[in-house]
């Protein structure tokens, strides 16, 4: 709604909220991982909801394979909701390369473009539902003609009710 912006920093490996009164933007918050942003780069993917509420932050460089995070606003208290990864997570599948939100935060797609399920680096991208603060992921997405170093899953998007997706590869 044009509120709140976030603004990644991963060198920094943070994450700032700024919010909007009337043509004057102040920083509300500076978010990172409760994990610990070690030697990542948390938020080199990002994605903010369309009410401000939620965002979602990719860290492809995580130890084990990435992580994407999700971060909710209570008034201006910031916190993070969820750490998600996928079921099937390996080293070096960059998972969290990129992410997206629908408009609500119900739905979250977070790209892991060296995952190598079929062929090496082939890709793929899962998404994940939100019930209340619980993310559980629903699916596993890949391309139906699977190649290797594709990098399926470097790009994506969904539509404002989660029920379409784009993938990039």
């Amino acid at each position: 709604d044009a509120t709140y912006i976030a603004v990644a920093a991963p060198f920094e490996m943070a994450v700032y909220i700024f919010t909007r009164s009337g043509s004057t933007w102040t920083q509300q918050a500076k978010c990172q991982p409760l994990d610990g942003p070690f030697n990542t780069q948390f938020g080199t993917s990002l994605e903010i909801n369309s009410d401000g509420t939620y965002f979602i932050a990719g860290d492809s460089y995580k130890a084990g394979g990435g992580a994407a995070y999700v971060f909710t606003r209570s008034g201006s208290t910031w916190t993070q909701q969820a750490k998600l990864v996928s079921d099937d997570l390996q080293a070096s599948d960059y998972f969290g390369y990129d992410v997206a939100l629908n408009s609500d935060a119900t739905y979250a797609i977070v790209g892991a473009a060296f995952e190598d399920t079929g062929l090496s680096n082939a890709g793929s991208a899962y998404v994940f539902t939100r019930s209340g603060s619980t993310w559980t992921q629903q699916a596993k997405i890949q391309a139906n003609d699977v190649t290797g170093n594709a990098f399926f899953g470097s790009g994506t998007s969904m539509n404002s009710s989660g029920d379409h997706v784009i993938i990039g590869a």
